[in-house]
């Protein structure tokens, strides 16, 4: 309804005033302009919507798509970059990304493979 998406709006706009004021004072890193949804479960509605960076901060769930590439026996493994904010130079996924507001998993994990992988739609 109307009052509950004005309601979850304000609350996002509150947290985000938050956030936005903790990363001017240089505590939060790794700012992305991308909002991920809070809520008490996966397929639940957002309770509000938060600042990718700051979820992990103030110990927020955090959902997300991972793909490895088998060939055969073999598995494709990639190394994070060293600039990456979260785990620099380890082991990963071969595409792997944050599940943000707005994005089906299917529409996610074909925008994080042509990001990470250059693997078309």
């Amino acid at each position: 309804s109307d009052s509950v998406e004005a309601t979850v709006t304000a609350r996002t706009d509150a947290v985000q005033s938050v956030m936005t004021s903790l990363r001017d004072r240089d505590l939060i890193d790794g700012w992305r302009d991308e909002l991920y949804p809070v809520s008490n479960g996966f397929y639940n509605d957002p309770v509000f919507l938060m600042e990718r960076a700051a979820v992990s901060l103030l110990g927020v769930m955090e959902y997300g798509v991972h793909i490895n590439g088998l060939c055969g026996d073999k598995m494709w493994i990639a190394r994070r970059s060293a600039t990456k904010s979260k785990f620099p130079g380890m082991l990963d996924h071969m595409v792997a990304g944050g599940q943000p507001a707005g994005l089906s998993l299917e529409e996610n994990v074909v925008k994080e493979c042509m990001e990470e992988a250059g693997v078309p739609e």
